[in-house]
Order: C-alpha cells, then sequence, then structure tokens
C-alpha cells in the first residue's frame, strides 16, 4: 500500500530524475537525496485516522543542493553530473 509519494520532479537539479536512495526517517522527518544532486528533508506530520490507521500531510521543508562552484568548476563541465546515489547516514 502507498500512503505517499512525491513527484521526482519536486525539485529541478543537475541531472536526472532517480531517486534510488532509501530515505531516513528521524522522528517526523524524512531525509532523501536524489541523482538530480540535491538534498530533502520532508516533515511527515504523521497521525492517526479514525480507523487508525497512519496518515501523512508532508511539507518540503528544506531542498539544498549538494554541490557548490569550487566542485562544479574542479570537475569540469564535461561532466555534469552530481548526484546522490546512496542513503544518507545520520548518527
Amino acid at each position: 500500500m502507498v500512503i505517499w509519494e512525491v513527484e521526482a520532479l519536486v525539485s529541478e537539479g543537475r541531472w536526472n530524475d532517480d531517486w534510488d536512495a532509501s530515505p531516513r526517517i528521524v522522528n517526523d522527518y524524512m531525509f532523501e537525496g536524489a541523482e538530480n544532486g540535491l538534498f530533502h528533508i520532508f516533515k511527515l506530520n504523521r497521525d492517526y485516522d479514525d480507523l487508525g490507521l497512519v496518515t501523512l500531510a508532508p511539507e518540503l521543508v528544506l531542498k539544498m543542493p549538494t554541490y557548490d562552484e569550487t566542485l562544479l568548476n574542479d570537475i569540469g563541465p564535461s561532466y555534469p553530473a552530481v548526484s546522490v546515489e546512496n542513503s544518507a547516514a545520520i548518527y
């Protein structure tokens, strides 16, 4: 059962629209990187309905690039891909 999904193009980045990594859920927040080179944090706003089933009302609270001008200059224009391919580690 899918209780929520996000459109891959919720934010335009530098590369494609795949979201391969597993998200990390901490308290009521979901942390997820995408192959478009952006890192996203969603507040899930979890709750329960009258039947006791989980409900979500997610909102995007942070979208940030995982690259900066220094990195882009270092890798050069021939390789535009700066993507997040792995799950975030949270300690």
